[in-house]
């Protein structure tokens, strides 16, 4: 889901994880809503003020702000270490000097230009807690993470995350804070515009050992582990080298179709001879071929421990994507080495005009040649556009 404000990433540091280079990215999220609520006036919006406001006097006096930003820009695969909150105060009076806690609002349906305090929207837990006094004007900053509630609550399956400001009650100190709104002119931070942002730091997931941030494929299989395609090949790792089996195909294509928590039923045993019942992959196989994707590789019998070719591996991957009755398009001669006369040159070239494949090399397919594990995760993710 795209929004208006994008994330910068703004620094890029150096990091040691499991013995290999890996990059920390950190991102400045500008909201893409905040407003205020006030109590006192209760069906007002104050979505398109200059300032955000805090306070608690009870019952009389009670504001509370809330913000909302997209982390969708955020690669899923990266991890999160860091999510600090930071506001600018320019305006605080009161006798108290009560913390002003950050509280997580599960709905992230709300808008600013919609809503007051008779609509506002819940919150539950407190993600950070602040405790500037009033007489304190100029950058506050809230941990997301200090209280470790983020990793079990924040639900980033929509890409949002909403966040209300309130202070804690009975503290009666009325604070101001600069909003996405202001400007230089009405809001300025030692000189420049005191905008609200996000400060989220992340590292990359290295969900396999033998896959480091810098692998060629490592986006790639990073993806089909997120997506539970694949657990690897053995405790931590991916063997991404490896040529992929007709078996193993059988389980990424299936799993890349119907989701990483799908389980076919148990194989029968009675369609190809080389796959009995109790082969670790016959439900896989059986499913790919009931589906039409495959009819085997000769007279009832399927080669399981064979690897699959990039040619096969066309065919396997359109027929998946489009359906069994699928037929390409005649080819027309764009790799040296699949001539027109090629079986599979119809297969191969339509995957090339769908940007699944480039060849592997110029102007080259390398048709018998056996897809690696990490080839695999290429045509996968961009096959079936998983994020």
């Amino acid at each position: 889901m795209k929004k208006l404000f994008s994330p910068i990433i703004i620094m890029l540091a150096l990091l040691y994880v499991h013995d290999h280079n890996i990059y920390a990215a950190t991102y400045n999220l500008t909201p893409t809503d905040d407003a205020y609520v006030e109590v006192l006036q209760p069906d007002n919006n104050f979505g398109s003020s200059t300032r955000l406001a805090t306070n608690f006097n009870f019952p009389s006096h009670i504001q509370f702000t809330y913000l909302k930003f997209d982390l969708s820009s955020i690669p899923s695969g990266e991890v999160i270490n860091g999510a600090i909150l930071n506001l600018y105060q320019v305006a605080g009076a009161g006798v108290g000097e009560a913390p002003v806690n950050a509280y997580r609002v599960p709905a992230d349906n709300w808008t600013e230009g919609s809503v007051t305090w008779n609509n506002r929207p819940a919150f539950d837990v407190v993600f950070g807690t602040g405790a500037d006094g009033h007489s304190h004007l100029g950058w506050s900053q809230w941990d997301l993470l200090g209280t470790g509630k983020w990793v079990t609550t924040v639900d980033r399956s929509d890409g949002l995350l909403s966040i209300m400001l309130a202070e804690t009650p009975g503290g009666d100190t009325a604070r101001q804070w600069c909003s996405k709104e202001s400007d230089s002119s009405n809001c300025s931070a030692l000189g420049a515009t005191g905008t609200p942002f996000l400060q989220v730091t992340t590292t990359p997931r290295q969900t396999f050992y033998d896959v480091p941030f810098d692998y060629w494929a490592y986006s790639y299989i990073e993806t089909l582990a997120a997506n539970g395609v694949t657990n690897g090949c053995g405790p931590s790792i991916y063997c991404p080298e490896d040529s992929v089996t007709r078996a193993q195909m059988a389980l990424f294509l299936e799993r890349s179709m119907r989701g990483g928590d799908f389980q076919p039923d148990p194989a029968v045993g009675n369609i190809f001879l080389d796959v009995p019942a109790d082969y670790w992959a016959g439900g896989w196989i059986e499913l790919l071929y009931s589906d039409g994707i495959t009819t085997g590789c000769g007279v009832a019998i399927y080669c399981p421990e064979e690897a699959v070719t990039r040619e096969q591996m066309a065919v396997f991957l359109l027929r998946a994507k489009n359906g069994p009755d699928y037929v390409p398009p005649t080819p027309t001669g764009i790799f040296v080495d699949v001539p027109l006369t090629h079986w599979a040159a119809g297969w191969i070239e339509q995957l090339y005009a769908e940007g699944i494949t480039l060849g592997c090399g110029p102007d080259i397919y390398c048709p018998s040649d056996a897809v690696t594990r990490a080839q695999m995760a290429v045509f996968l993710v961009r096959t079936f556009e998983l994020l």
